[in-house]
Order: structure tokens, then sequence, then C-alpha cells
């Protein structure tokens, strides 16, 4: 089996166990985070009002916008296509909501205005009063 088939794996399983609440958020970032950046696991994370917190090398790489470019920015608005904007708010609403998405497709613009289609899930990460704080979207081109 391939290095990559297992980090596939491995990163699917830890998904699977966050969603059953057998693992925290905390211990599924250092996962994510410890994976290699040449896999294309594309992550961002976003605050209640769509503004870019967290943009990661894979990010950059598939819509050659830099962390800088992107960061304190709104989401939706700068990087989401017009006619999917609206879908896109509502996944992320409903994140909000503990309502977390799996698997939706949502092209990106880069920084050309080209599309690029990624496949994405949506986390919720709460503080420590259970109040969602911001959604990391985690996914894969």
């Amino acid at each position: 089996m391939s290095k990559m088939k297992i980090i596939i794996i491995c990163f699917s399983l830890c998904l699977h166990l966050f969603s059953f609440g057998q693992i925290k958020i905390d211990s599924l970032e250092k996962v994510l985070n410890s994976l290699p950046e040449d896999i294309n696991r594309v992550n961002f994370r976003n605050d209640s009002i769509g503004t870019v917190n967290e943009w990661n090398q894979s990010a950059e790489k598939i819509t050659t916008i830099t962390k800088d470019e992107v960061m304190d920015n709104n989401l939706v608005e700068k990087n989401i296509i017009e006619d999917n904007q609206k879908a896109v708010k509502q996944v992320l609403y409903d994140a909000f909501c503990e309502k977390e998405t799996s698997n939706y497709k949502s092209p990106l613009y880069t920084k050309d205005n080209y599309r690029v289609m990624v496949l994405l899930n949506t986390i919720t990460r709460k503080n420590v009063d259970g109040k969602v704080v911001s959604v990391l979207n985690v996914g894969k081109t």
C-alpha cells in the first residue's frame, strides 16, 4: 500500500472518529497539521462572519492566493464563485448552528480568476462554553 493511501485512510478515520465524538478538535487538528503538504489537503478556517483566519500552504498552492492576501477577508465574497455564494453561506451558517457538512463541492477562485473545484468538509471549533467560534474547512482538489 502506498504512503498516500495510508495517509488518506488515517485522515478519513480521524474525521470519522471526530464526527462521532471519539476525538476532540485539538487532536484532529494535530493530525491534520502533521500530514504532509504534498497531499493537497486544503485547510482554511473562518469565523461567524466569514472572515478567513487560517489558510494553509495547499490552499495557497491551488488558488495562487497567499495567506497574507486572504487573511481577514470574507471568504465567500472574495473567493467563492458568485453562483455558489448562497450555498456556501448556508453550509457555513449550518456549521455555526452545529450542523457539519461532509463532502460538499465548492469552486474557489484563483488569483487569476480561474475556477478550482474543491471537495470540503466542515468541522466546528467550540470555546469552553460549547459555543461554535469558527469553522475549519478541510478538503482536497
